[in-house]
Parts: C-alpha cells; sequence; structure tokens
C-alpha cells in the first residue's frame, strides 16, 4: 500500500497535478469555484465538472464590484466562460485563456443527447468555505437557494456539524473534490475540467452526497421563482434559461435553522433589497444576477431592465425623432 501511494504521488507530480488546485474549502475562504452539469441519479448518468479559476474568497468581492460598477451608470456586469476553449471574459476584465478544459463539454452533451436526457441535464456552480465553528464561518455560494434540505439542513449549517455526512468538509464533499481534481484535464491544466459516471467519486450525483451540499438546479423548469429562474427552450444544447446565485452563510450554531441567504445581484430600484421582480413592479425583469449557459458559454450576468416611465421616455423619444424627420422630408419635397 505505501509503495502504492508513493507511485500514485510520483506519477501526479509528473503529470503536473500541482497546476489543478481544486479545492474543497477545507482552507478558509479557498474552496474552488466549480461548475458541474449531470444528468441522471446515483445509479445511472454522467456529469461534467469545470474549475472556473476562482475561489470563495474571490467571489465574495463580486456584490462591491457589481455595486461599484452599475451605480457608476453602467447597464450591466458579467463574466463568462467558454466551456470548450477555457476563454474567460467579463466587465472591466482582458479576455484570456485560463485553461484546458478539453472535449468534456461536447462529450457531456453527447452522453446526455444518447441517454435522452437532454431537457432534464442539471447545472450547479459553487464554491465553498468549510472552515470554522461560529456563526458565520462557514458558507457556500450556489446557484440554489436551499441547502442540504434532504437531511434537514443540519450539517451544513451548523457550523459545529462540519465532518457529518453532507457538511462542507465532509468525507463525501473532499471525496468528491479530490477525485475531480484527479481527473480528466485537471490533471495537466491549472484549470481543467472532467467528465465522470455513475460509480465514480467525482460524480456529481454520488450517491445524494454533493446534492446534500447544494442542490441541483434543473434548466427544464416553467416554475416563475423557486430557487430558479427558467424561461424559453426546454432543450438543454443552446438553452436560454437562467437561474440565481445565492451566497449562504451559517447563521446560528443551532443545525435545525437556516443559513442566511443573500442573492447576488443590484438593487436597480433603491428599495434596499435585491429582489426577483418585485411583485412585476420591475417590468418583468430581475434584480438578480442570472446563470445561463447558450450553446458553449456559461455566463452569470446582471443587467438593468428599464422601468415602464424608461419604456414610456423611449417611444415618445422615437415619436419626436419620427415627426422631425417627416417635417424634414416635406419642407425637401
Amino acid at each position: 500500500m505505501k509503495f502504492k501511494l508513493i507511485a500514485l504521488a510520483a506519477l501526479l507530480a509528473a503529470t503536473g497535478a500541482a497546476n489543478a488546485a481544486v479545492d474543497s474549502g477545507g482552507v478558509s475562504g479557498d474552496g474552488t469555484f466549480l461548475a458541474s452539469l449531470s444528468y441522471g441519479n446515483f445509479a445511472a448518468g454522467s456529469s461534467a465538472s469545470f474549475d472556473l479559476g476562482l475561489s470563495y474568497s474571490q467571489l465574495a468581492s463580486w456584490q462591491t464590484d457589481i455595486n461599484t460598477t452599475l451605480s457608476g451608470g453602467a447597464s450591466s456586469w458579467f463574466r463568462s466562460w467558454n466551456l470548450s476553449t477555457g476563454q474567460y471574459s467579463g466587465t472591466g476584465l482582458t479576455a484570456s485563456v485560463i485553461g484546458n478544459y478539453g472535449t468534456v463539454l461536447s462529450d457531456f452533451n453527447a452522453a446526455a443527447t444518447a441517454a435522452g436526457a437532454t431537457s432534464t441535464a442539471q447545472l450547479q456552480v459553487m464554491a465553498l468555505d468549510g472552515v470554522g465553528t461560529t456563526a458565520g464561518s462557514k458558507g457556500i455560494y450556489a446557484s440554489a437557494n436551499a441547502i442540504n434540505t434532504t437531511s434537514g439542513a443540519a450539517s451544513v449549517i451548523a457550523a459545529t456539524s462540519n465532518t457529518t455526512a453532507g457538511g462542507l468538509n465532509s468525507t463525501t464533499v473532499n471525496g468528491f473534490f479530490g477525485a475531480v481534481n484527479t481527473s480528466g484535464t485537471h490533471l495537466t491544466a491549472t484549470n481543467g475540467a472532467n467528465l465522470a459516471t455513475a460509480g465514480s467519486m467525482a460524480y456529481f450525483n454520488n450517491g445524494g452526497g454533493m446534492e446534500k451540499v447544494a442542490q441541483t438546479s434543473m434548466f427544464d423548469t416553467n416554475g416563475q421563482y423557486n430557487g430558479q429562474y427558467a424561461a424559453g427552450s426546454t432543450t438543454f444544447a443552446g438553452q436560454q434559461q437562467a437561474l440565481a446565485f445565492f451566497n449562504q452563510v451559517t447563521s446560528s450554531l443551532t443545525g435545525s435553522n437556516k443559513a442566511k441567504l443573500t442573492a447576488i445581484g443590484y438593487d436597480f430600484d433603491g428599495d434596499g433589497v435585491i429582489e426577483f421582480d418585485n411583485n412585476g413592479a420591475l417590468a418583468g425583469g430581475s434584480e438578480y444576477g442570472l446563470w445561463r449557459l447558450q450553446g458553449d458559454v456559461l455566463t452569470f450576468a446582471v443587467a438593468a431592465v428599464p422601468e415602464p416611465e424608461s419604456y414610456a421616455m423611449l417611444l415618445a423619444g422615437l415619436g419626436v425623432m419620427g415627426a422631425i424627420a417627416r417635417r424634414r422630408r416635406n419642407k425637401s419635397a
């Protein structure tokens, strides 16, 4: 056994595993930002995981950056990853290739198509901070509004239950991240990707483990809002649906209590709260930042939605311009 471990360590060193650095959040604030696509259940299915090149602590700066950008007059703020080419871009960033995702996305799409599961594929983006024993010390950024609901939310949320089943620093979580870290292009790229199937520890739906940490969010849903937001096509490839994004932080030492939940977005109407649609007052739009996967491109964007008065002013302005154009034509005639 000792010889096998030494041989494995040598192999990982030779293949550049030190570049992968897919971290489960066992070090405070250092959890890797991972996007996972999946279909099926623990007995059958596939999942694809992509290292997005950021950590939990870096995501913590997003809200401040969003506020600064949009309060300065910009109409949108975004971050975008091409899951085929590895290119990363966004507001205030110079587009660059941050890693090698290989053919993982196309392989996943092919597997989902073969299984007839393209309309039920799921997306989860998450970064963990699994360290701490005080309220507010642990947290997760995720595209789900509920965590560990299958076990009463106790083991994830309670700061004193850090390593129990489904906990942020549990054997299941660490096993998943560890298996991801040593497969696919994670072995050779700074930010890589991998495809996993049922039975593998790197499979997202590995026996109900990772879903206890953060629920997967289904693309194919017609619900207006239930922790997820969806609209448009029911086809996985090129779909137009979107998911909200939340930060969830331990708010109590009591396991049965819920985490403090904060949506990532921008308070466009200035009422002090980031809301889904303010009961329709946002002209059918949302103050929430939304995740979309369109073809190869995964994007998180916060965008201003014009208020009804803005539409009225726009239409009035177009009317005036049209009247001026008609007057000029009449004079020239």
